[in-house]
Order: structure tokens, then sequence, then C-alpha cells
């Protein structure tokens, strides 16, 4: 299986709900694969923002108002997928920022024995 940001979210996902707990090894892998992962991720959002802008734009040049073309834009498909990324993203920069913090925490752990 490739390595994408959201195949590595669902195997910690996977790995959480069947264990619980997450190995300090694996959590820190996939925080580092993640971060580099992301860019693609974070690229492919501002495209999709883009192109809504752009359906949103032809909308407003079709004569709807402002709140007619928002509401229409909010309904396609494009406006879901973007989302949905805009959260997989946020979520990925989340489980980064909680990897750093538990290594910080190991290393104390380990530092004070």
């Amino acid at each position: 299986m490739e390595n994408t940001a959201k195949s590595i979210i669902a195997v910690l996902q996977k790995m959480a709900s069947k264990k619980g707990d997450i190995d300090a090894h694996a959590w820190l892998q996939a925080a580092m694969k993640l971060r580099v992962l992301l860019q693609n991720e974070q690229e492919r959002l501002v495209d999709l923002e883009r192109d809504i802008q752009i359906l949103k734009a032809e909308f407003l040049d079709k004569g709807d108002s402002a709140t007619a073309a928002k509401i229409k834009v909010e309904t396609t498909d494009l406006f879901v997928e973007a989302r949905k990324l805009d959260v997989m993203i946020k979520t990925a920069l989340d489980l980064v920022l909680l990897a750093k913090k538990y290594s910080t925490v190991e290393v104390d752990i380990y530092k004070a024995h």
C-alpha cells in the first residue's frame, strides 16, 4: 500500500481502536511521514479552493446574488471534497503536534531514569 497522509491517519486510527495505545516509535514515524506528505494535500486543497472560487464567479456572472452563488457552490461535490480535505489536513497537523509533544515527554521520562 502506498503511503499517503490519508492512509497513515487510517493506520493510526486502526491502531488506536484496536490497542488503545500507539507505540512511540510508530507514532513518531507516522508524524514524520505525515508532515512530508501533507505538502501534496495542502497544494491539492489550494487547487480545489481555486476551482470553487471560479465556480462561484461563474454563478455571479450568470446573475446570481452572492448569497445564491454561495449556496450553490456549497452544495457541490467539489466543495464537500475541499472541506473533507481541510479536515484531514487539520487532523494530520494535530497528530504531528501531538507526536512532538509525546516524544518530548518520552525523552523527559527517559532522562529521569
